[in-house]
């Protein structure tokens, strides 16, 4: 069944609306998290890891993990797998980590892997966020 001339399956069409919804949902928790003034760096990106896979199309199975020059943060559940998308952390023009996100069983394949390109992007804009308030944090 076609809708409105569009040539989407409508179920295509609400599977798509209901990532962006998630992603959007992800980015407002991420911005909460960034704001918060009161806590620690280690403490931001602690949190920052825990609200990642809400914005992932399975986050029952995704593990989380970061570095910060020579400090690392994983989550509660991290476990490292092949199936992995990660992303520099990019502070002032210089690389000084990553964010990694890692399923931790196999899903079908996507666009990268197991991951959407929507779900890269999603992983880098939160990298630049956190770059923008590790720089103001003089990292």
């Amino acid at each position: 069944m076609m809708t409105g001339g569009t040539g989407e399956r409508p179920e295509s069409a609400a599977s798509e609306l209901e990532e962006r919804a998630r992603a959007l949902r992800c980015l407002y928790r991420i911005d909460e998290i960034l704001g918060r003034r009161d806590i620690t760096t280690d403490e931001l990106v602690r949190a920052l890891l825990a609200a990642i896979p809400e914005g992932f199309t399975h986050p029952e199975v995704c593990g989380t993990r970061a570095r910060l020059r020579d400090r690392r943060f994983a989550s509660s559940d991290f476990v490292p797998t092949p199936w992995l998308l990660t992303v520099p952390l990019v502070v002032q023009g210089e690389t000084t980590g990553e964010l990694e996100v890692y399923y931790t069983e196999p899903r079908a394949q996507r666009d990268q892997g197991p991951f959407l390109d929507e779900e890269r992007r999603l992983l880098e804009t939160i990298a630049e966020h956190l770059a923008s308030v590790l720089a103001r944090r003089r990292l």
